[in-house]
């Protein structure tokens, strides 16, 4: 088969040697590669976006699952919205098993405080915790697979460390036991 001809213009590699590549996509030849641009998405975008969902989940409009805790209290939340956050709620809905199509959901060992906290942080993406609530907030994200939460509060459990807590501070990360905290 003879060598198939190259359109006018485009070179060995196949990049257009016009140098007009706005102008020239509506006189390509068929079969010729058009050329890409990547997209980023600004981060006041991104804000925004998180902040639809966040206004949403106040409002308690469209959630579409209910978190039960140990104590019996429930929260509301966004299916879409968990997975994004957590790994474990992505395995949970995402596992085509007959739990991932539930619209209730019972997460044992977290208690109702961190559990709102964890909702807040997904939704906010930021969350305000003390030394006290520290240890609590850091199982119930080790429970629920939250590793970037994990990661801010370990490095918050840094930023506090003096020499009157370090003994806690260490038995807060032995007990939660995340690589994210050695």
């Amino acid at each position: 088969m003879p060598p198939r001809k190259r359109p006018r213009g485009v070179g060995k590699d196949g990049a257009s040697s016009t140098g007009d590549e706005a102008g020239s996509a509506l006189h390509r030849p068929l079969g010729t590669p058009v050329p890409t641009k990547l997209l980023i998405a600004r981060h006041e975008h991104m804000s925004a976006f998180h902040e639809s969902f966040a206004a949403l989940w106040r409002q308690g409009k469209l959630c579409d699952v209910k978190i039960f805790v140990d104590s019996g209290e429930s929260f509301s939340a966004h299916k879409i919205v968990l997975a994004a956050g957590s790994d474990y709620f992505k395995a949970l809905f995402t596992s085509g098993m007959r739990d991932s199509a539930v619209s209730q959901v019972t997460v044992s060992e977290v208690d109702a405080g961190p559990m709102q906290d964890i909702l807040a942080y997904l939704y906010e993406q930021r969350l305000e915790v003390t030394p006290s609530t520290l240890h609590a907030i850091m199982r119930a994200a080790s429970r629920l697979e939250v590793a970037p939460l994990l990661s801010l509060a370990g490095e918050f459990l840094i930023s506090e460390l003096s020499i009157d807590n370090c003994v806690e501070s260490w038995s807060v990360a032995l007990d939660v036991g995340r690589p994210e905290l050695e």
